[in-house]
């Protein structure tokens, strides 16, 4: 057989991005790429999603409305670029769709889910059309507007990219109701929906061809959030080349643009997390979807986003691509209480380090959670065990001592406030312990918080004798009425607030994570093959007791032997 045509430049691309050999692929006189083999073509998976780009919005809270998921992987490049099908399958839907421009759906059958192609500029396929893993599909554009002219809801100055998106095949559906179905909203079914990085990288899918980082964001900045920033809760594709030693590192399906050093060590822990997935079997429940279906690795991991170097980081580890945050949506910089020679330091963020009071109340509240949540003869005397990590300590003990104060927060506030939104755009009320009743129900509007008599009905029932009676009598020394208890935990949920911000640390934040979430969204195994097998400091304990309690950041606690300046 003619080996002439093998593809010797996508096999050597994605064997440097997985860091693993890979196969021989050869094209057709189609164009088509194959798998190599003798006994001729095999089901086949794309060596890539496109022929030239980069990550951009993934799949986080939409910045018009966080409430709602970007359930798709946004990919800015050039126009023109080839796009991909990454599996073999049946186009069930070629052509424009309103918001989506020209639209590409194929129905794969191993496993059985769609892939989604939007906002393409041309397109190389027809509905009914059999398509392999590998074959162009289209081209990237910026297209949106429905069989009529009409965009839609979609903004005009959107640039050049790719929107991908995954779905499960909804029980007994045809292509024909999927295809009529197909919109945002169907996106963002939770029962289907497939988060791509993860997806892809379980599939051994890379990214591109080549790398894109000409140009910025598929949307203009201005129009990226309300405040007029670039939402952070994005892993956000680069504005500007980084130095020249970085390289790309797909960790748990997250591209993150790094030095050579942290690649190594992130590589060491993913290789220490796919052991502890493997040794809990496959019918674990933690690797079981609710209602069946097995969890990829990266489900469950459930690392969502990352971001590795960026511009503007001369001051940190991030500027040598010696720093990863992982999950930084969800994931805060808390505050920390740690008692050295006798002394308590209220450690947090180094910018808001002269937010003392603010640091004091929020402290006082992680407190009072851990209290209010637990039933023990002591309950009234307990702490939370914010410190950093003490001498001998495992990552493990560190872990599960810092779960065990974020539940209790989730638990504690769930009483009168709700887990959406996941960002409150609001500043929190000024004068928090004296603001009136009516001030407090005014500010914090119901999409936060529970209505009044619900709440306190349900507070009645557990600090009262309805239930067990177990509660009132661990707390005799709480003091509180269950309608006073609801507007504590108001108070308390706008001081915690004010240290989980989004942006720089001031006392009264315009944008803040909920702490009705809690702030700890990682795995166990995760953090501790990070920090363990990968030798990385912890943000949350590892900073000393002034500046620990950055959840979502691990870093090489140097440069990794290279400066920001793009030398070594």
């Amino acid at each position: 057989m003619n080996r002439e045509r093998i593809s010797y430049e996508a096999d050597l691309f994605f064997a440097d991005l997985m860091g693993s050999a890979v196969a021989p692929r050869r094209r057709d006189r189609a164009g088509r790429l194959h798998a190599w083999s003798e006994q001729g073509p095999e089901p086949q998976v794309a060596p890539y999603l496109v022929a030239r780009g980069r990550w951009g919005r993934g799949f986080v809270p939409r910045p018009e409305d966080p409430d709602r998921i970007h359930a798709a992987q946004d990919v800015p490049g050039p126009r023109g670029t080839e796009v991909y099908a990454v599996l073999d399958g049946t186009v069930i839907h070629a052509r424009p769709r309103h918001g989506f421009g020209n639209l590409v759906i194929i129905r794969h059958s191993s496993p059985d889910v769609t892939t989604a192609y939007a906002h393409l500029d041309s397109l190389s396929v027809q509905q009914g059309d059999a398509v392999r893993g590998g074959q162009v599909i289209g081209t990237m554009g910026n297209t949106a507007e429905g069989p009529d002219g009409n965009r839609g809801s979609v903004r005009a100055n959107m640039g050049v990219h790719l929107h991908f998106s995954i779905q499960r095949v909804p029980a007994g559906w045809t292509d024909a109701r999927i295809a009529s179905a197909f919109s945002s909203r169907y996106e963002e079914r939770r029962d289907i929906q497939i988060e791509p990085r993860r997806w892809l990288a379980d599939k051994r899918v890379a990214l591109a061809r080549e790398p894109y980082v000409s140009e910025r964001h598929v949307v203009a900045p201005e129009a990226w959030d309300r405040a007029g920033r670039r939402p952070p809760f994005e892993s956000a594709p680069l504005a500007e080349e980084g130095p020249s030693y970085l390289v790309q590192h797909i960790f748990l399906g997250n591209t993150l643009q790094v030095n050579p050093v942290m690649a190594e060590r992130l590589t060491d822990a993913e290789r220490a997390i796919r052991a502890a997935y493997d040794a809990l079997g496959p019918d674990h429940a933690s690797r079981v979807h609710f209602g069946g279906g097995q969890k990829t690795l990266g489900e469950w991991a459930d690392i969502l986003s990352g971001r590795g170097w960026r511009p503007g980081s001369s001051t940190s580890k991030h500027a040598s691509g010696s720093a990863v945050d992982l999950n930084y949506a969800m994931q805060p910089y808390i505050v920390t209480r740690s008692t050295v020679s006798g002394r308590t330091t209220l450690g947090g963020e180094a910018a808001g380090a002269g937010l003392v009071q603010e640091r004091q109340h929020a402290a006082e509240v992680y407190d009072r959670a851990v209290r209010f949540t637990s039933n023990a003869p002591s309950a009234m005397s307990l702490t939370a065990t914010m410190h950093v990590r003490a001498s001998g300590e495992s990552t493990s003990v560190a872990y599960r001592r810092l779960l065990r104060v974020s539940q209790a927060m989730n638990q504690y506030f769930r009483y009168a406030l709700l887990e959406t939104p996941t960002q409150v755009r609001r500043a929190p009320i000024a004068n928090i312990e004296t603001a009136t009743e009516a001030e407090l129900l005014a500010a914090i509007p119901l999409t936060e918080r529970r209505g009044e008599t619900q709440a306190v009905g349900d507070l009645d029932a557990l600090m009262g004798t309805r239930f067990s009676g177990d509660w009132a009598r661990a707390h005799t020394g709480w003091g509180l009425t269950p309608r006073q208890t609801y507007f504590r935990i108001l108070r308390d949920y706008e001081h915690a607030r004010i240290p989980w911000v989004i942006g720089p640390p001031v006392a009264r934040p315009p944008v803040t994570r909920n702490p009705t979430r809690g702030f700890l969204h990682m795995i166990e195994p995760v953090v501790v093959a990070l920090a363990d097998t990968g030798r990385l400091r912890w943000g949350a304990i590892d900073f000393g007791p002034t500046s620990s309690g950055d959840v979502h950041h691990f870093d090489l606690g140097n440069h990794g032997g290279y400066t920001p300046d793009g030398s070594r």
